[in-house]
């Protein structure tokens, strides 16, 4: 269970894992309105995007180009990462 550190109000289980892909990874306290980081939907924006890395690897061995094979090994988690996790940390 996630703890405000300024208030000690407690963020529910199910609120962490609410999809924004356009919010920082920060979860806003209900209570009081202080950014916390949400460490789970960091850990499991990094499972998927391995496994798209994974998935991208077997797809480019399947391409007869290196550089198509490339471009895609590490083009599309990369625009994954990017997209759908927006690190803007600035308070």
């Amino acid at each position: 269970m996630k703890i405000c550190a300024r208030c000690g109000h407690s963020v529910g289980f199910i609120d962490r894992f609410k999809v924004n892909f356009d919010k920082k990874p920060m979860l806003p306290c209900s209570n009081c309105g202080a950014e916390l980081l949400n460490k789970d939907k960091l850990l499991s924006h990094s499972i998927v995007t391995g496994i798209i890395v994974v998935a991208s690897l077997y797809l480019g061995g399947l391409l007869d180009s290196e550089l198509l094979e490339f471009v895609v090994a590490v083009g599309i988690p990369t625009v994954y990462f990017v997209v759908f996790l927006p690190l803007n940390t600035k308070r």
